[in-house]
């Protein structure tokens, strides 16, 4: 086993929300917000988020999904005793032009396990847990396939993907039970 996770090192490009999940849960909870029309104040949210399109100061009302998956993040970062310095004017998370195209968040718990070596068809990936959203990319075979958030969303996955010539994951929802078609699995 100690040697299989040594190979996902490797193998499996290591997503910015390993270890410390704070900024990856910092970017979840205020990209809700954010979709919710939240005009962020700090110089943080002002660099991370377009302000452009805001419409309150207040926290917006969000929808029973976005509430669930903001009181589940808040959660988490009570529990990692997260402090996010919303003084700096960027954010070390890998894929955040991707992630901005994502219209529902998971949330990271600070665990991983992957799936290494997907053998199964290609299937794809979504913008958001459920059916009919937005593909933004496919999962082929070959594919390294990685899990380090939980979902508030029952039947589907939030993933990072790719192979070793991917230099970063990439991220989305799948609804597909990929475990049984995988040549290992770690964590």
């Amino acid at each position: 086993m100690k040697y299989l996770s040594l190979l996902l090192l490797f193998l499996f490009p290591a997503p910015a929300f390993a270890d410390e999940p704070c900024a990856d849960l910092w970017w979840s909870r205020n990209h809700l917000f954010d979709q919710a029309g939240y005009c962020f104040a700090s110089p943080l949210g002002q660099s991370v988020f377009d302000n452009s399109d805001c419409t309150t100061k207040a926290p917006p009302k969000l929808s029973p999904a976005a509430s669930k998956t903001v009181s589940a993040i808040r959660e988490e970062e009570a529990l990692w005793g997260c402090k996010v310095d919303t003084k700096a004017t960027t954010l070390e998370l890998q894929q955040l032009a991707l992630r901005r195209r994502l219209e529902d968040v998971a949330v990271n718990d600070g665990l991983e396990s992957a799936c290494l070596n997907y053998l199964g068809p290609e299937f794809h990936v979504h913008a958001a847990a459920r059916d009919g959203a937005p593909v933004i990319g496919t999962i082929r075979t070959g594919d390294n396939i990685g899990l380090a958030h939980y979902s508030v969303f029952e039947g589907w996955l939030f993933v990072s993907y790719g192979t070793n010539l991917y230099p970063d994951s990439l991220v989305g929802w799948v609804s597909h039970d990929f475990w049984k078609q995988c040549e290992h699995v770690a964590g």
